[in-house]
């Protein structure tokens, strides 16, 4: 009988060590956003009940513009890579409908970087206490380059830890406010470098400079790489995102 008891409990703390390693099967779900009044979808896979405080960091993609119901296209690229560097994979659709998470120049702002900093706070961070925050990895692709680099971070960058990887995107911010224009503190530079990856005929190819020149005035940490060639996001999405990622936990590093 202890035998028996002793293989019972051997079971249980493997079993609850395995829990802890693996995350549970993909959910899509909806978030409304009591602050903007918008809402989307967003497809996670969590951690187990269970798994300690911290064990995994987050992965935020961003898709480009698009169909609305095409945003998770990259799901299984994003996923794989996320895992193998223990953080969360998780894809967020641009909210109520939008094609695009950029902002525009020539109408009112969309609120869109309210939406995102509310789903995280709301939905993530404070229902799964084993995302480490301080390991919060956002990654663009196009348009999604677009918004992270020129709307939401411009404003909340020094809410963050982690990096950031822009993917074939990127700019500065259309608003003229002059606290997005500031220089950051040296806290936040540490905390958040900006890895930007684009090929020299990708259309936004001088718009996303435009947004390194932008981080650099403000004293970021930021690294570009321009290599020749190529059209718009003309490149392995899976081999660039594991290099940008890894390049940007080795800058935290440094």
């Amino acid at each position: 009988m202890a035998w028996r008891m002793g293989v019972l409990i051997s079971y249980l703390l493997i079993s609850s060590a395995i829990s802890g390693q693996v995350l549970a099967p993909k959910l899509e779900q909806t978030f409304q956003d009591p602050e903007s009044g918008k809402n989307g979808r967003y497809l996670a896979e969590w951690p187990r009940p269970g798994t300690k405080n911290g064990e995994w960091g987050l992965l935020v993609f961003l898709p480009g513009s698009g169909p609305p119901a095409s945003y998770a296209s990259a799901y299984s690229i994003v996923s794989r890579t996320a895992k193998e560097l223990r953080l969360v994979p998780l894809i967020v659709q641009a909210p109520a409908g939008a094609v695009t998470w950029a902002a525009s120049g020539n109408g009112p702002h969309n609120q869109h970087d309210v939406y995102l900093k509310s789903l995280l706070e709301r939905s993530v961070y404070s229902q799964y206490p084993a995302i480490d925050r301080t390991r919060t990895y956002f990654v663009g692709y196009s348009a999604g380059s677009t918004f992270l680099s020129g709307d939401f971070l411009s404003r909340h960058i020094d809410s963050y830890q982690g990096g950031t990887l822009l993917l074939c995107g990127g700019g500065g911010p259309v608003s003229s406010s002059a606290s997005l224009y500031l220089p950051l503190k040296t806290t936040h530079v540490s905390q958040m470098p900006i890895f930007l990856y684009i090929q020299k005929k990708d259309f936004l190819y001088d718009q996303a400079l435009q947004g390194a020149s932008y981080w650099k005035s403000r004293r970021a940490r930021i690294e570009v790489e321009t290599p020749d060639g190529g059209g718009h996001c003309a490149f392995d999405l899976g081999r660039e995102l594991q290099r940008g990622l890894k390049k940007l936990i080795e800058l935290r590093s440094k």
